[in-house]
């Protein structure tokens, strides 16, 4: 049964949408770690504009 996925423990609960901002040193060359995380940020947040 363990299989390492997430599972959703409480659906009637729902947490409220809230902004996310991303903070970073200003760099010329950011470590690709941190540029796989923002893209990966952005792809995840894109369906929710205004959330």
């Amino acid at each position: 049964m363990e299989q390492g996925l997430l599972v959703e423990v409480l659906p009637q609960h729902v947490a409220e949408p809230m902004p996310v901002t991303l903070l970073y040193a200003h760099r010329r060359h950011l470590p690709q770690r941190v540029q796989a995380f923002m893209a990966w940020l952005t792809e995840t947040a894109r369906p929710y504009p205004d959330a």
